[in-house]
């Protein structure tokens, strides 16, 4: 049965693995977009166990150890235009600066998606 009560028995494993799902339908509703799963605390342990599990459907994770709440209402700004900012390089074909500033020790293959 399938009730809000039920979620504590869900495991790590069985929570990684719909984050997988949800990211592979993501991945085919919205024409093989690169995908990016966040979370804070246990969620963002949780999205960097299914990017480690799922390589082939994620393609980024960031984890923090803190909500963004709890920092301030402009953190999430912050974070919101961070990303912007790298999808728009991305999508220019100059992944030189994103590289440098997120001290990524190989090239991005555009061609494979960030």
């Amino acid at each position: 049965m399938q009730t809000f009560e039920n979620l504590q028995w869900l495991t790590i494993s069985q929570a990684v693995a719909d984050i997988g799902r949800f990211a592979s339908f993501m991945r085919q509703r919205y024409l093989e977009a690169p995908v990016i799963v966040w979370g804070s605390g246990l969620g963002g342990s949780l999205a960097v166990w299914a990017r480690q599990k799922y390589p082939n459907v994620i393609d980024g994770a960031w984890a923090s150890k803190q909500s963004t709440i709890l920092v301030g209402p402009e953190c999430g700004e912050v974070i919101r235009e961070a990303f912007q900012l790298i999808e728009e390089h991305y999508e220019a074909g100059d992944t030189s600066y994103v590289e440098e500033r997120l001290r990524i020790s190989q090239p991005i293959d555009i061609g494979n998606g960030l």
